[in-house]
């Protein structure tokens, strides 16, 4: 107990109440100095863990016997190495914190009703293994035992401070900036950051749930988190683990932490028999030039100093031995219960070994929002020196990009594309283009880095190529060995470049070595169970996009094209290869987009209702990729409207759905045609009412178009559409719909409906005559 003396100053007492000291209030300074320093902090953690896992009396009353006498022993350290006289009182100190904790938690009452049966079995999880909660008098695993050895060593104290503040200070200096150097088109260009002029905070959604978390919870030095964090290539996972490193190694954090990267696909026999100790002193040294010892790295674990990241589990590509190393990382942090640990993974894929979800929580990172993107353009052309102007134009012509530009490595580069050109091409197809080419080319070129010759005369030809190849083949897309693409590579150098089998079998693999090492396309992605090496195209949007130029290159007529534009749209209707074909095919042939849909067109006449309707909609689509005649928009429109005409709503929401995302041309012809005829635009009026009354998912939208999950209010919607959309529909359609009933089990009355929106609508009606 502790009772505030007249003069300032804290008399402590024991349990009976009788005095045990009377601390001056320097003295109370001193000894909150020595609780708050980690190693205590450590100390009184494990205690705690083990008040609640052991069940053991005998082991318990061990344990903390040789706790209180680590404890005492620090404490006259401590006051030894600062001249301190209160020593003496270490056993009264321990002996009212342990009264404190009896108190808080009482260790014989019901502990189920101070913890769920989840965090207990979490509690018990740290001990070693679950036997305490029945009463079982399994001891506790060895960190338990070994902190008591370090503290009682002042040497290895010593030591392992000493270690902690080299590893911080070497991290320090190489986590220091952020690097842009693949997106920079000029060697003399600065392409290093500081991490809080370029940095955007991160939020982090707990899986199954609408929970969000921004980043900064990984640094708190009490949460002390074990996660999984998910995301998607180019999601921003790696510069995430950057800036954490950089704000846990920063001087003057405050923060008690060693950051320990371990890079999984670095990892030498990640089969489950790996030691993961030794691969982060390894690490060390490689990247910090550090020469740590094992029980070094092992002692600040023990003590909770250290925090983990495992970068990249999913780039061990065989599934057997990821998951033998996600087995290893769970009982490492078993051995270690007081280290927080990050592991980083790809979203696709995870399912297949992944990590215990009640000791590790699982969070997914999302592309960037309209209002990180935002924030990261108003960052960057700010540190490049570019206007607000300049940004806002930026914003504008990224538009038809969506998909592109909230990925932030692709944002990154698009940012450096208008920096070199001083616009964004609507294009899609010229946008991926010119991303690919500054990846692919120029990325190396403009920085005097040496390219292997067929890099640079075959690099675009062998890219679709190998795209085509991985495309069509399910199976290669989670990775193919190096003899069969260096086979692939072989052969097209040896038929279309004359080249003899035995030079062409060296530069094909002079050509993987190089992806390997430097290309952000093709790269090396892990080995498979026999230690062949892996590759993979790094990002599914260039692979799409270099499979698109080979279809339609191979095509010998459009018929040919079209059929491979409906397999596309019918195996993944979110893929960019049809909007691709589609453009590459208009630029090969003079009408192509034309010919394209008037082909589509005859085949949804001549179909069922269902292939139709599919055939329409995919019509509609493209219209957003290229230009096309009015000949052509009106005979699409034609035969929608005389499909709404005869199909209910609900059967009729795809290509509803895909009107409404009409681009500004050829949704203002629509808008035009529907303005002449009362009961087409009450059509499409009804179908806007149905999906807004309603609000409700509608279906899988096209990414690259939409990605809104209920509309019109989705996550990505683009606002103003369908509100000019009303202006179109005349007075008489109108209230044709007002009196009117839609089909299907959903219908309702829209009678309140329309008296709702018939003040909008008259004045969106009169601003468009303002127009």
């Amino acid at each position: 107990m502790e009772e505030a003396d007249e003069r300032g100053g804290l008399l402590l007492k024991d349990g009976t109440g009788e005095a045990i000291a009377l601390l001056t209030q320097d003295q109370v300074a001193q000894v909150s100095q020595f609780l708050e320093q980690p190693e205590i902090v450590a100390l009184s953690q494990f205690l705690f863990i083990a008040r609640l896992g052991v069940r053991s009396r005998r082991e318990l009353s061990e344990l903390a016997q040789e706790y209180e006498e680590t404890f005492t022993a620090r404490a006259e350290d401590f006051c030894e190495e600062h001249g301190y006289t209160w020593s003496g009182l270490a056993g009264g100190l321990w002996e009212l914190a342990m009264a404190y904790m009896e108190s808080v938690f009482p260790r014989y009452d019901s502990i189920t009703a101070t913890l769920s049966a989840a965090e207990l079995e979490k509690v018990t999880a740290y001990i070693g293994a679950a036997p305490q909660v029945s009463g079982g008098d399994t001891p506790p695993n060895a960190a338990f035992r070994e902190i008591v050895d370090i503290l009682g060593s002042s040497p290895r104290v010593k030591r392992a401070r000493e270690v902690l503040a080299d590893i911080r200070a070497a991290s320090e200096r190489r986590y220091a900036e952020l690097s842009l150097a693949h997106t920079f088109s000029h060697a003399s260009e600065t392409s290093r950051f500081d991490h809080e002029v370029l940095y955007v905070q991160r939020n982090l959604r707990r899986r199954g749930s609408d929970e969000f978390r921004d980043d900064s919870f990984l640094v708190s030095p009490l949460s002390r988190p074990r996660c999984v964090v998910l995301g998607n290539p180019g999601v921003g996972k790696s510069t995430m683990t950057q800036n954490l490193v950089h704000q846990l190694s920063r001087p003057g954090s405050g923060i008690a932490y060693a950051p320990l990267v371990v890079s999984c696909k670095d990892v030498p026999g990640a089969d489950g028999t790996v030691h993961i100790v030794s691969a982060i002193t390894r690490s060390l040294r490689e990247n910090l030039q550090l020469d740590v010892q094992e029980e070094e790295i092992r002692d600040l674990a023990t003590l909770g100093r250290s925090f983990v990241i495992f970068d990249g589990i999913d780039e061990i590509v065989d599934v057997g031995r990821r998951m033998a190393f996600v087995r290893t990382i769970e009982a490492f942090a078993n051995r270690f219960p007081l280290i927080p640990i990050l592991i980083t993974a790809r979203r696709i894929g995870y399912g297949k070994a992944p990590f215990d979800a009640r000791h590790f929580d699982i969070y997914e990172l999302d592309d960037f929002s309209l209002e990180q993107v935002g924030q990261y353009t108003e960052k960057w052309f700010g540190s490049t020196g570019r206007s607000e102007q300049d940004r806002l134009a930026f914003l504008r012509e990224t538009e038809n990009v969506p998909d592109i530009r909230t990925n932030p490595l692709m944002l990154s580069l698009l940012c450096a594309l208008y920096r070199a050109r001083g616009y964004i091409p609507r294009n899609r197809r010229t946008v991926y283009e010119a991303c690919a080419d500054l990846l692919f080319q120029r990325w190396d070129a403009m920085r005097h880095i040496e390219q292997p010759m067929d890099h640079r005369h075959y690099g675009t030809r062998l890219m679709q190529e190998l795209a085509l190849f991985f495309y069509k083949s399910q199976a290669a897309q989670a990775g193919v060995q190096e003899g069969q693409l260096k086979k692939l590579i072989a052969t097209f150098f040896t038929d279309t470049a004359s080249v003899d089998e035995v030079d062409a079998r060296s530069r094909a693999q002079d050509f993987l070595d190089f992806c390997a090492d430097r290309a952000w396309l093709l790269s090396y992605q892990g080995t498979d169970s026999v230690d062949h090496r892996l590759f993979g195209f790094t990002h599914r949007t260039f692979m799409e996009y270099f499979a698109a130029e080979a279809l339609v290159r191979r095509a010998r007529s459009l018929d040919e094209v079209v059929e491979e534009m409906v397999l596309a749209y019918d195996r993944d209707a979110s893929s960019v290869l049809v909007d691709v074909i589609f453009q590459c095919a208009d630029d090969k042939y003079d009408g192509g987009a034309r010919d394209i849909v008037s082909i589509l067109m005859a085949r949804s006449r001549n179909s069922s209702r269902q292939a139709s309707a599919s055939y329409l909609s995919l019509c509609l689509r493209v219209m957003n990729a290229a230009p096309l005649p009015p000949q052509s928009t009106d005979a699409i429109f034609d035969v929608l409207l005389a499909a709404w005409d005869t199909n209910n709503l609900e059967s009729s929401r795809d290509t509803a759905l895909a009107v409404f995302e009409l681009s500004r041309d050829p949704r203002n012809r629509f808008i035009a045609k529907i303005r002449t005829n009362s009961l087409h635009a009450g059509q499409a009026l009804a179908r806007w009412a149905r999906f807004y009354w309603r609000g409700k998912p509608l279906c899988s939208i096209p990414s690259g178009i939409s990605r809104c999950t209920s509309w019109p209010k989705g996550r990505r919607f683009q606002a103003g559409r369908i509100p000019r959309l009303w202006p179109t529909c005349c007075a008489t359609s109108w209230w044709t719909l007002a009196n009117s009933r839609p089909h299907g089990s959903g219908g309702w009355d829209s009678r309140p409906l329309a008296r709702r929106f018939r003040g909008r609508l008259s004045w969106t009606w009169k601003r468009s005559l303002a127009r």
